[in-house]
């Protein structure tokens, strides 16, 4: 058992174990944990790979390695037409909920 006084944050963390052998070398292993989580929001328990995919495999979704996904698109950082309609529209709507509470009449 380990305890470590920093966890007061509810959360996952990372914890690297390493492994030590007779030999002296060891191998490091990299796991999260959930910590101070309602325990009526689900099991979080560490699943395996294998009951994973035989889980989720009826229901069409596949298992990918995070370390090897990639995005669909690139953050290029290019503006499109629409991000500058978004913009426009906000500013009106704004400006259109600020104009019509100045011009209520006052209360009495």
């Amino acid at each position: 058992m380990v305890e470590y006084p920093l966890t007061y944050r509810y959360g996952f963390y990372e914890a690297v174990l390493t492994r030590r052998s007779a030999e002296g070398s060891g191998t490091t292993e990299q796991r999260l944990f959930g910590i101070n989580v309602n325990p009526a929001e689900g099991d979080l328990a560490i699943a395996e790979k294998s009951f994973l995919a035989e889980t989720f495999h009826p229901l069409g979704i596949s298992l990918e390695e995070s370390q090897h996904f990639t995005a669909p698109f690139e953050l290029t950082g290019v503006q499109t037409l629409s991000d500058y309609l978004f913009i426009f529209v906000v500013v009106f709507l704004a400006g259109e909920m600020f104009l019509a509470g100045r011009l209520l009449p006052p209360r009495i």
